[in-house]
């Protein structure tokens, strides 16, 4: 118990600059309702950017897109930028039905819809995109949107799947990270379940990249079916579990205590 707690004192010292060190200056906080009011104010679109801390094509899109410079300028002409945690605001989410990340809404200052995209872009055509959807009927817009090539999304991780909990016996398909399997040891984390194996990839990869900890993919299958389970840590105790369980939450990452 010393010991996991000594890392998670460890870890908040040393890696706190990978996920708090994300400017939001160019983005508008505040409420949504602000958000058209300035938008209308200024006669720009309002586009809402649907984001998550642990989602790795938003974090391409901040760095890629929102921090370019000709984006910025762009934008400063046209458009009000909002951006939504689905984490933090699940009002939001639930009210726009997001199922996967990003996803990306042109808006007017009135509310009414544009477009929408549930992918990353690159800064081209995002600005392309903008620039597009301020000249379209909505109607026309929303039915003409053609996706990028090799779109990037991710769908949102279903912590507690069942369907597929009692008739299924677990295998091990891929090891993403430092994997230290302890015959000794009695609890993991769950933190995602996937339908898509490459969406299960990129969530074990973020966790690898910040957390010293063993990363594992599990797969199940029924037949045609299958579904991915990320998988983080050994713990001899659900003490020991329950502590890194904090520590997770703290950086908006959220996981179910299993047994192994």
């Amino acid at each position: 118990m010393k010991a996991i707690t000594l890392f998670a004192i460890l870890f908040l010292l040393q890696s706190n600059s990978s996920f708090a060190g994300e400017s939001n200056a160019f983005f508008m906080g505040g409420s949504l309702s602000a958000a058209k009011e300035r938008a209308n104010r200024e006669n720009k679109l309002l586009i809402l950017e649907f984001t998550a801390k642990w989602c790795l094509p938003c974090q391409y899109m901040e760095k890629n897109v929102f921090r370019n410079q000709d984006v910025q300028k762009f934008s400063e002409q046209h458009a009000i930028i909002f951006k939504v945690d689905i984490d933090e605001d699940k009002n939001l989410k639930a009210e726009f039905n997001i199922e996967a990340l990003p996803t990306i809404i042109i808006m007017k200052a009135s509310g009414q819809v544009l477009s929408r995209k549930e992918e990353s872009l690159n800064a081209e055509n995002f600005m392309r995109w903008i620039e597009k959807s301020k000249n379209e009927d909505p109607e026309s817009s929303l039915s003409k949107v053609q996706p990028e090539i090799n779109p990037v999304q991710i769908e949102l991780p279903n912590l507690d799947s069942q369907e597929m909990e009692n008739v299924l016996a677990q295998k091990e398909t891929k090891a993403t990270g430092k994997i230290s399997a302890q015959a000794e040891s009695n609890y993991h984390l769950q933190t995602g379940v996937f339908a898509s194996k490459s969406n299960a990839e990129s969530m074990a990869a973020l966790l690898n990249s910040n957390f010293q900890q063993s990363i594992k993919i599990v797969e199940e299958s029924n037949g045609s079916n299958s579904i991915f389970r990320v998988c983080v840590g050994s713990f001899q105790s659900k003490e020991e579990a329950e502590v890194f369980k904090q520590l997770l939450e703290q950086y908006k990452v959220k996981g179910v205590i299993r047994n192994n």
